[in-house]
């Protein structure tokens, strides 16, 4: 329980919060930027994974979850 400053002999109220303003955003940006990063993780998985002496599968996938969420938490 929070209490206001005291005046007087009694409590004023506290102050009451802010409303809530919801925020008018579009979808586009993050859908644009999910389609954008998923073809280039395609593009890039067929020219790097067509290496016969790569070896770091692994390692790329991590590398690309981790762009990817990258890009889409930017937007939202």
């Amino acid at each position: 329980m929070e209490l206001g400053e005291k005046q007087g002999q009694s409590f004023a109220k506290p102050p009451s919060p802010r409303p809530q303003i919801p925020r008018k955003e579009s979808p586009l940006p993050p859908v644009i930027s999910y389609c954008a990063s998923s073809i280039m993780m395609t593009v890039a998985n067929k020219y790097i994974l067509s290496f016969p002496d790569f070896n770091l599968n692994f390692f790329l996938l991590a590398v690309q979850v981790n762009e990817t969420q990258a890009h889409c938490t930017d937007w939202g």
